[in-house]
Order: C-alpha cells, then sequence, then structure tokens
C-alpha cells in the first residue's frame, strides 16, 4: 500500500490487491487509503458520536436484512460521519461528468435510545430509500445531498456487492433499476473520487457534462 501510494500505477494496485487478499479485509480497508480502503484524511476532525463497533454494524446488518461489505463496514468503524463541514462532488471515473454533490455521509448513532432504530442514519436513511423509492433490498444508503432526493447508495449482494450506485429518485418510477448507476466497485474507490467544490465549481446538485 506504501509503495502504491507514492507511485500510484496500474501495476502497483494489482500488487496491493493481490497482498491485501492474504488480510481481514476489514481491517485492510481501515488502515489503506482511497481506493484500496477507506483511510480518508479528509474526514480527519471531532465527531459529535463515536463510530460504530462490530457488534453494532451486526445488529444493523441483520435489521437490513443484507451482509453489510468489509469497506462500508470499515468506513463506519473508524468515522461517525453525518453533516460535514464542506461540500464534496463526485467525479465518476467513466462520465467525466460532475456527479451528484455531498454534503453529508453514512453515519451510526447509538440505535438504544427511546427512538430505537430511527437514532441509526444507516438504518433509518436506508428503510427511508426503500419506502419513498422502492429502493431494491440489496441496497443500503452512503451519502448524499440535505437538499436533494439523489443518494449514493451500496450494493450489499450479489456480484457486484460492495459496489456504489447513484440513485437518481425522479427515475426510479415506475422501473427502479433504472433510477440506478453504478459509479465505483467499492466505498475506497468511490471516496477516491471526491473532489472538495470550490467556487467555481457547480452548485449543489448539479451535474454538468
Amino acid at each position: 500500500e506504501l509503495a502504491w501510494a507514492r507511485e500510484p500505477s496500474p501495476k502497483a494496485l494489482r500488487a496491493a490487491k493481490r497482498f491485501a487478499k492474504a488480510l481481514d479485509p476489514v481491517w485492510a480497508a481501515r488502515v489503506s487509503r482511497p481506493q484500496l480502503g477507506v483511510c480518508y484524511d479528509r474526514f480527519a476532525g471531532p465527531s459529535a458520536e463515536p463510530p460504530a463497533t462490530p457488534d453494532e454494524l451486526a445488529s444493523a446488518g441483520e435489521a437490513l436484512g443484507v451482509a453489510l461489505p468489509e469497506q462500508l463496514r470499515a468506513l463506519l468503524l473508524n468515522y461517525s460521519l453525518g453533516k460535514r463541514p464542506g461540500v464534496w462532488s463526485v467525479l465518476p471515473a467513466s462520465g467525466g461528468r460532475v456527479g451528484l454533490s455531498i454534503d453529508e455521509f453514512v453515519c451510526y448513532l447509538d440505535p438504544d435510545s427511546v427512538d430505537g432504530w430511527a437514532n441509526c442514519e444507516l438504518i433509518d436513511r436506508t428503510w427511508h430509500e426503500r419506502d419513498e423509492y422502492s429502493l431494491d433490498e440489496r441496497f443500503v444508503f452512503l451519502a448524499g445531498n440535505d437538499g436533494y432526493p439523489d443518494d449514493f447508495v451500496v450494493s450489499c449482494r450479489g456480484r457486484d456487492r460492495g459496489a456504489v450506485y447513484l440513485m437518481e429518485a425522479d427515475k426510479m418510477w415506475p422501473d427502479p433499476a433504472a433510477g440506478l448507476a453504478r459509479v465505483a466497485a467499492s466505498v475506497g474507490e468511490f471516496l477516491a473520487m471526491l473532489r472538495p467544490l470550490t467556487a467555481e465549481s457547480p452548485d449543489q446538485g448539479s451535474r454538468t457534462p
């Protein structure tokens, strides 16, 4: 991972991935930088709540009916995110266009409150997407913009387990599958696509050619 970070190249990336296969995938994701993992320096800073514990994530996955992918678990074990200062845009590798701007990320709050799972953002946001937009139950919430309905979600089952999709709300009816566009093969790859928005960047929520 250090060799790849010093001089990123497809060859070095392949070598790092081969080495990582022999390691615990959650641990490897927690200590590796995007796109290999989710150790992301732009998430540094205080959070109001502590990150999740392994037992809490196991309970959340059970409540959602999925096994959370390793890199998503790593992200939630490393960070308690939610609303973050600053806004990022996503630049899909294939499209070369600015994707939905982001001002909030998946987080895990204490479910042991009087409101139960309503205080767990991972659960609450995912259930909202499933109820409001008929999002397939293999997906869970990852990131979005508080002012816009489009969100990024993670696949938790199937051949594309761990992949990140853009859920475009206005295309989810009548066929929810038509509103989903794959943007990254993993959470780490998705984080590597993030770019800080500047004064010259498109407005939040806009998408440009």
